[in-house]
């Protein structure tokens, strides 16, 4: 009986094998019977007088896991699934980065590897503001760095360690981007109009998302004793 012994960080036991390239599978024959228990303890036995030898070829291979990538963008507190707020792509093991886009899944990464992740703002609406997992409840756990810093740069390059076959997802969270804006009479003409937003004529200023459209209002006095034209702003 033969057992897999895995001594090296980061390896997992892959299979018994009948030729040291590891290709091709251990198969009864009229000569022996594999057994492989669930513990992966390969139990041979002659069923009679062998012609040949009999090699048996444990495979061990580095931990693989699954990369999703998200783009998350937050507008008006609500999810948006919409690539001119943000997107994600990737490197890995040096390839190219694919277009960038609202999600990139199965990702194949191995142990130990670094996978380069790259949140891309739009630059118009939304700004980048983290990378994040989430917890088995599924609330959002920030990203840091190793002191435990919010990572403020987009790019972010976990080495992957944990159980094989293991998935993680990463989010990349994009908020809207705000201006305050303020409309104003200057004191001294007080007396010849109004100013507000909107149709609240007591709102002179306020927070808007980037590509919100508002309406500045200028409201001339006019009463029995004199009557203003607005000239611009």
């Amino acid at each position: 009986t033969f057992s897999p012994v895995e001594s090296k960080e980061g390896y997992v036991f892959d299979g018994w094998f009948s030729n040291p390239a590891c290709t091709t599978k251990l198969a009864n024959d009229d000569y022996f019977t594999y057994t492989v228990d669930n513990d992966n303890n390969c139990k041979v036995t002659i069923n009679k007088k062998y012609k040949e030898q009999a090699n048996v070829y444990a495979k061990f291979r580095l931990k693989r896991y699954t990369v999703n990538v998200y783009a998350e963008s937050y507008y008006d507190s609500k999810v948006v699934a919409d690539s001119k707020y943000g997107t994600v792509t990737y490197t890995y093991n040096g390839t190219d980065r694919p277009a960038s886009a609202l999600k990139q899944e199965n990702i194949p990464v191995e142990y130990g590897k670094q996978i380069t992740l790259q949140a891309i703002d739009s630059n118009n609406y939304c700004e980048f503001d983290g990378w994040y997992t989430k917890d088995s409840g599924g609330k959002y756990v920030e990203v840091k760095d190793t002191d435990n810093k919010h990572i403020t740069t987009v790019d972010y390059s976990p080495s992957l360690k944990g159980a094989d076959n293991t998935t993680y997802d990463f989010y990349a969270k994009f908020n809207n981007k705000t201006k305050t804006v303020s409309v104003k009479v200057p004191t001294s003409y007080n007396k010849y109009g109004t100013v507000h937003i909107g149709d609240d004529t007591n709102v002179t200023s306020g927070t808007f998302k980037y590509g919100d459209e508002i309406t500045l209002k200028a409201v001339p006095t006019e009463n029995e004793y004199n009557k203003y034209k607005f000239s611009g702003w």
